[in-house]
């Protein structure tokens, strides 16, 4: 018989004889046995979940992503668009459609994202008009003829995309030069379906396009594909910036948590930059992620170096990989140093290989054999290949062979198999240990209630009447000192937990105050290309028939473009948000169980203490098993008032990289948040115990005991008047148990 017949079965049973007190309770009391729909809920989950493989794509604007998924899931066609075109700051998820049609769910900012912009947008036109009048303040020092307030506003703007809000400003007037006044009309675009990956790429271009109507309210679209490769997977493609909409970074961070494995997509030539570290620490270490590895992508860039004269593609190859492995290393332990929390993810970074790969290779294998099919770019890296290396590409097998190599996508998919065949393995584990748990409490309960009904047997053939009537008649005797003797001690044990509970949660509180990551300014480096004018020469303004501006020139400018690299400083918000986070769960955790291992022993401290004093009373008619039983309904009832401590407050939930003044208070936020929380736990402790001491208070335990055992006294006086029927029905009952 089946684990979820038997428990089926085992329902059955219960509901049956839910008015038998005894075996209700020991029923309730086994918190092991989960009810059937549980049961086949986890199962079904966890069945559906070894079915599907969760993948991380993370990555800068440019990494090469959209080439690496297109080469891993569509074959190497161009579906995902490239580079900073659609979908850069999109999350994007992607699953496979059984129906056979593609199609999509677009989830867009609440109000209160929007709102969120809106004040942060609102922040940075105050500081652009700062920055305004103070330019045009400098240029009123100047003459007159000199004065250029037009020039005055460039400078100003310019200065303006050092503002923390500048990204956020760019989002609102985005939504703004829309003309939709709220997220609310949008339902009714929710959902997109298509005939074919191009229609459904066409109709998405208005929501996550670079110029999509709906695209400032886009936080995240998943799609829906036929594409045979992408059955058994789930890809969660993240954006490649750091987005100024926090819910889209907190949804980033926890749809890569769930990942199985995750892809660090960073390109060869720039590898691991700041911007890839600061997008790194979206990979939280505290939930599912189980592999990651660093691809390093568009590597056959980097073979033309003046270095590698003379060297094949597989020696380049060797080299660029020791080089980008030493450099991974030296850059991951450096950011160990200053987020330890995310040391375990940095180690499996440097443990595992890194991979390089080039998306461009890959479509230039698929169609060698019909190169008409290349676009310019695709001809053009050929050709810079087969004449550099004349060797590897002599042969079409050749070049095939090395193209493959380069493109090294079955590399990947091997790491794909072999991290779903762990994970596989892995749940059949959890389903074999959990259907085994769950089997063993079903067994622990059958025994339980067993054990219950052969003592209600035994009970029967050794009481009679008489003696039930004596003991009936003492206990009414002694009922004032029954309750004396109750109450009193229960006093005592209400003082007693109120003042250890404390000490002793205080005393865990302080234990666990040490795990907080301080968090830093750091200096990060973009580069920006800026206009500026270059005097190149003068030219005459003199008029014949005006004397006074005989010999008189003007300043002849031009207007050149340079690439600039300017430094800025930040915090990095996600470490220093999880390390709080961690000790809230930590001290949560610690706390709760804390609690609940001492108020399990407190009360078999008062049970142990009562029936000692109970037994005193009267050794001759008490029966013992009686008291025991008594006790442990009337102490099961007593409160256990749930503990829990605050969680993390708004303004510390933020995620990603935080410039000037907002990372500079934020990093001021969570260090003091830190240095209070202990007196605030403290508080929080004071507010529970008062609240269990409260309750505890309303529970006239002495009453209570009366009432069960005289309970228990009348339910056994019914049933010895009608022993043998009442045999028989416990009989009755054990044997259904034994059947199920």
């Amino acid at each position: 018989m089946s684990l979820l017949t038997r428990i089926k079965n085992f329902e059955v049973f219960t509901d049956k004889y839910k008015n038998e007190k005894d075996i209700y309770f020991d029923i309730r009391q086994n918190k092991k046995l989960e009810p059937v729909e549980t049961i086949e809920k986890i199962l079904k989950d966890y069945r559906d979940d070894k079915k599907l493989l969760r993948i991380g794509i993370v990555g800068r604007v440019k990494a090469g992503k959209s080439s690496l998924l297109n080469a891993l899931v569509f074959d190497g066609e161009d579906v995902l668009p490239k580079a900073a075109t659609p979908m850069t700051a999109a999350l994007t998820i992607m699953k496979y459609n059984q129906a056979g049609n593609a199609c999509a769910e677009v989830d867009f900012f609440s109000d209160n994202d929007i709102k969120r912009l809106q004040k942060e947008y609102q922040q940075y036109e105050e500081e652009l008009k700062r920055l305004e009048n103070a330019e045009i303040d400098i240029e009123k020092q100047k003459k007159p003829e000199k004065q250029d307030f037009e020039k005055a506003k460039r400078r100003a703007e310019r200065k303006a995309k050092e503002i923390p809000y500048v990204a956020s400003a760019d989002q609102y007037k985005r939504i703004l030069a829309s003309g939709i006044a709220s997220v609310s009309s949008l339902n009714e675009y929710r959902t997109i379906s298509a005939n074919s990956m191009e229609e459904l790429n066409q109709k998405l271009s208005d929501f996550v396009g670079a110029d999509g109507k709906y695209m400032p309210f886009t936080k995240s679209v998943t799609l829906y594909l036929p594409e045979k490769r992408l059955e058994g997977l789930e890809i969660v493609d993240t954006p490649g910036i750091n987005d100024p909409v926090q819910s889209r970074g907190k949804r980033t961070e926890e749809l890569l948590s769930q990942c199985d494995v995750v892809l660090m997509v960073s390109p060869t030539g720039q590898f691991l930059s700041e911007q890839d570290m600061t997008l790194m620490s979206t990979m939280t270490v505290s939930k599912a992620i189980q592999h990651v590895y660093l691809v390093a992508s568009q590597c056959d860039n980097q073979l033309f170096g003046g270095e590698y004269r003379n060297k094949t593609i597989q020696e380049i190859l060797a080299s660029i990989r020791t080089a980008l492995g030493k450099h991974a290393e030296d850059t991951l332990s450096q950011e160990k140093q200053k987020f330890p929390e995310m040391g375990a993810v940095f180690d499996e970074f440097c443990q595992n290989e890194l991979i390089l790969t080039s998306g461009a290779c890959y479509g230039l294998a698929k169609y060698l054999q019909q190169p008409e099919k290349w676009d310019d770019t695709q001809q053009h890296v050929y050709k810079l290949l087969s004449e550099k290396f004349p060797q590897e590409f002599s042969t079409p097998e050749k070049s095939l062979s090395t193209l493959k190599s380069l493109s090294n996508t079955d590399r990947i998919e091997k790491i794909f198999d072999s991290v779903s065949q762990k994970k596989t393995e892995i749940i059949e584990g959890k389903i074999i240990r959990y259907q085994q748990a769950q089997s063993k409490a079903l067994d622990e309960m059958l025994e339980d209630l067993q054990n219950t009904l052969q003592n209600k047997q035994d009970e029967l053939k050794g009481t009679n009447i008489n003696q039930l009537e004596e003991e009936k008649e003492h206990f009414n005797q002694l009922k004032s000192q029954i309750s004396n003797f109750v109450s009193s001690t229960y006093r005592d044990y209400a003082k007693t937990l109120e003042t250890n509970l404390k000490s002793t949660l205080t005393k865990t509180l302080q234990q666990q105050m040490n795990k907080f990551v301080e968090g830093e300014t750091q200096t990060g480096y973009k580069e920006k290309t800026e206009s500026y004018e270059v005097k190149v020469g003068e030219r005459s303004t003199s008029k014949w028939y005006n004397p006074f501006s005989w010999f008189s020139t003007e300043d002849i400018y031009e207007t050149r473009h340079r690439t600039v690299r300017y430094s800025y400083s930040y915090v990095n918000a996600s470490p220093i948000r999880r390390s709080i986070e961690t000790i809230l769960e930590n001290l949560n955790k610690r706390l709760v169980e804390k609690k609940q291992s001492f108020m399990q022993e407190a009360n078999e401290n008062l049970n142990k203490e009562l029936r000692k004093k109970l037994y005193t009373l009267d050794k001759v008619n008490f029966n013992p098993k009686r008291i025991k039983d008594t006790l442990d309904r009337v102490l099961n009832k007593l409160p256990q008032a749930t503990f829990k401590i605050d969680s993390l407050p708004s303004h510390l939930d933020k995620y990603g990289e935080l410039k000037g003044y907002e990372g500079d208070t934020f990093l001021q936020n969570a260090r003091e948040y830190i240095a209070k929380l202990e007196d605030n736990i403290q508080i929080q402790i004071k507010g529970y115990i008062q609240k269990l001491a409260k309750e505890l208070d309303k529970i006239d335990l002495s009453q209570e005991f009366i009432r069960t055992y005289e309970e228990k006294l009348e339910k056994l006086k019914h049933d010895l008047e009608n022993a043998e029927e009442r045999s028989k029905e416990l009989q009755q009952i054990r044997d259904e148990l034994t059947k199920i």
